[in-house]
């Protein structure tokens, strides 16, 4: 309150200040002000002609972009697989990329993390490839290679020389086809670990915790994806750590012949 007061206070020692100032002041300082408004007034030409210059100059860069037109194919296999091509032949490589409509979205009530889990063990090697699958790639000299999911998708990619294209699709079609077939508990057990801990990365990092919020906020109780919360909270690090080989397997062998949408819908 009191420095309210002093401050009110200045303010008007100044305003009396002002009007206290003698004619000649005051005459003075009414002459200084419209000889500057006449030097305004003089330039104001200039400054349109100057604003309509650089207007023009914007007209100019102002290119209008064509649209952008990327042709390609699109075609549906027998088993139903929905194929998208697109042929540059700029470079001797090919980006081959698979994406699975499913993700978290997909989890059911108390049996939240499988979405991770799943993206992660599709790289610990199928039936007829029952190793690491990054090797084959390395040896060709693949680049890009991963995978993500999310709410509604799982993705995995590479770009490999041209020359490695049917080993790419090969690989791809036997981890869709055939992997549980080699899933066993040590690599469930590798695989829960570190997707546990990239969860305990994201929540330590600044304003990791938010995301939490915002999905309670945007999937109320009712949502259909209002199983996410536990998603990112702690129950997916206790729900995983109960998991075994044979859980696991019984989950994707039951969805893939219930033809429920998830997983099953890519393993044709």
């Amino acid at each position: 309150m009191f420095k309210s007061i002093c401050l009110s206070g200045i303010a008007g020692s100044v305003l009396l200040l002002a009007a206290a100032c003698d004619d000649q002041n005051l005459a003075a300082n009414t002459s200084n002000d419209n000889a500057a408004q006449a030097e305004n007034n003089a330039a104001a030409p200039d400054k349109a002609e100057k604003r309509a210059r650089r207007g023009d100059k914007s007209a100019e860069a102002n290119v209008e972009i064509p649209d952008v037109d990327i042709p390609f194919e699109k075609f549906t296999l027998d088993n139903g697989l929905t194929v998208v091509v697109h042929e540059d032949h700029k470079a001797p490589v090919v980006a081959v990329s698979v994406w699975y409509h499913v993700g978290s979205g997909d989890e059911p009530d108390g049996k939240t993390g499988f979405a991770h889990l799943f993206e992660h063990i599709m790289f610990n090697g199928s039936e007829n490839y029952n190793q690491d699958y990054f090797g084959p790639f390395e040896d060709v000299g693949a680049t890009g290679m991963n995978g993500t999911t999310w709410f509604d998708r799982t993705n995995y990619f590479q770009t490999v020389p041209t020359t490695a294209v049917d080993m790419a699709l090969w690989m791809e079609s036997d981890r869709m086809i055939n992997l549980l077939p080699a899933l066993d508990q040590a690599k469930l057990d590798e695989q829960r670990d570190v997707v546990k801990n990239e969860k305990r990365q994201g929540d330590n990092q600044p304003y990791g915790l938010v995301e939490y919020e915002q999905l309670e906020a945007l999937f109320p109780a009712g949502h259909p994806l209002s199983s996410l919360h536990d998603r990112f909270d702690a129950g997916p690090d206790r729900r995983l750590a109960g998991r075994r080989a044979g859980m696991v397997q019984e989950i994707l062998w039951r969805d893939q012949h219930r033809g429920r949408r998830g997983w099953r819908h890519h393993r044709r």
